[in-house]
């Protein structure tokens, strides 16, 4: 009797650690070729996700010891990883790509991961952004496949130029969200122009009279603040929080309509941001300038509550350009 319980218990072991080690390894597959390197890039993205759910299975940090990892993405990974582990959901993915035009990187779009702490646990979404030679260059949080099929749909696309910056907006959109997240505050410092305008917009709704109340009365108030305080802000405050969960959804790149102004931009999204305690969702509005489109620059951040109807937000058109 002793001996078929002892056979039991090793086979059970045996098969949970079969289990643990299937759930460990990931295989990625590109649906669409990417040339000479997509074997490349599918052994290197798979290991790369392997690497996160080992570590992830021990409580560990990640070591990345194999030459297909860039230097940017330890020290991108790195805040990251002091907070949460990650963890790859599948263990067969099949990853949609596409080549940026600007500098030639491929982008391995929306990997499912588990993105959690001690405390708490988030599903997130991975861009692995590879060089020409396979070689993984970095990562950022991604905004999700249904974002890019939107933004990139029959009828967006203006022209080359438009195709080109579109693709780096939504690179940048990610990077800024990413930024948040890790609490990289010389990023952002980077990112907005010294003259940024901060506008933040609260609703008020006035009291009833005598039990009476005009219909659909909201009104908003913003309020605008410097670079500097809206930094000092951030970092006194906002990022001395255990953690940032930022969501970005329904965005929408406009151009600016004057042809003499078609460096400008403005993004529309929902936002959704959270931390311990605390949560909000609100229209977020980004005035970026592509004058210099190696270093695009924010001119304008500007978050309103969802009461805020959508005549009432702000647009491009609410700035002049002198």
């Amino acid at each position: 009797m002793g001996r078929n319980i002892l056979i039991v218990f090793i086979a059970c072991f045996l098969f949970v650690g079969g289990l643990i080690a299937q759930v460990s390894s990931v295989s990625v597959k590109l649906i669409s070729s990417v040339g000479s390197t997509t074997a490349q890039i599918e052994a290197n993205a798979s290991a790369f996700l392997t690497e996160l759910n080992r570590a992830a299975a021990a409580h560990q940090k990640p070591t990345f010891a194999a030459p297909f990892i860039s230097e940017n993405v330890r020290q991108n990974l790195s805040p990251v990883l002091d907070t949460y582990e990650l963890f790859a959901l599948d263990t067969e993915i099949k990853a949609n790509t596409y080549k940026r035009e600007k500098d030639g990187l491929i982008v391995l779009q929306s990997i499912l991961l588990n993105k959690r702490t001690v405390d708490t646990s988030f599903t997130e979404e991975l861009n692995l952004i590879f060089r020409p030679d396979g070689t993984l260059d970095d990562v950022t949080f991604s905004i999700g496949s249904q974002q890019y099929a939107k933004v990139f749909s029959a009828g967006n696309i203006l022209d080359a130029t438009d195709l080109r910056r579109k693709q780096l907006i939504l690179d940048f959109v990610e990077r800024f969200r990413t930024a948040y997240e890790k609490k990289d505050l010389s990023y952002l410092d980077l990112v907005f122009s010294e003259k940024a305008l901060i506008i933040v917009g609260k609703v008020v709704q006035p009291k009833p009279s005598d039990g009476i109340k005009i219909a659909d009365a909201v009104k908003v108030e913003r309020q605008v603040y410097s670079k500097k305080e809206y930094m000092e802000n951030l970092k006194a405050k906002v990022f001395t929080k255990k953690w940032i969960k930022l969501g970005f959804d329904k965005v929408e790149i406009i151009r600016h309509p004057d042809p003499s102004l078609s460096m400008f931009y403005g993004v529309q999204l929902i936002q959704k941001w959270a931390t311990p305690g605390y949560s909000d969702e609100g229209y977020l509005f980004l005035l970026i300038d592509f004058t210099n489109e190696d270093k695009p620059i924010i001119h304008v951040r500007a978050w309103e509550p969802m009461q805020v109807k959508k005549k009432d937000r702000t647009t491009l058109a609410d700035f002049e350009f002198y």
